[in-house]
């Protein structure tokens, strides 16, 4: 059975290339969408894998027009069984409309180890919509 991962990403810094829409105002929001993971490292040969789903809570701090500093925290399937937290490096784009909706595609990279001592790690392409308050 799949187990589910809570990721807490609130330590991740995705930068997000946002060219419309523009505020230089920190927003709150939430998000949610599709995951298409599997496992990545020099331990592991030809992993299966797996489509499961996100959603959370995102907050967006700007650092220039077309850059800004994410802080999430959500709950997201992940390419792996795993019964522990698991930190991540993300990046992405994402495009705003004028309304408070996005929709954003990013690469998560799993800087824990799925299974203790080796070099296995959560690879994820993610997809997906959210909308800022």
């Amino acid at each position: 059975m799949k187990k589910h991962i809570l990721v807490i990403a609130t330590l991740l810094v995705g930068t997000i290339a946002s060219a419309q829409s523009w505020s230089d105002e920190f927003q709150l929001g939430a998000r949610g969408g599709l995951n298409f993971s599997s496992v990545a490292g020099d331990d592991i040969d030809s992993p299966d894998n797996r489509t499961s789903f996100y959603a959370g809570l995102v907050a967006e701090a700007p650092l220039s027009e077309r850059f800004s500093v994410q802080p999430e925290v959500f709950y997201s399937g992940q390419g792996f069984d795993l019964d522990d937290i698991d930190f991540q490096l993300t990046g992405g784009a994402e495009y705003k409309f004028e309304n408070g909706f996005f929709l954003q595609a990013r690469y998560s990279y799993g800087l824990s180890e799925v299974v203790e001592d080796t070099d296995i790690h959560n690879s994820v392409f993610s997809a997906g919509l959210g909308f800022m308050f």
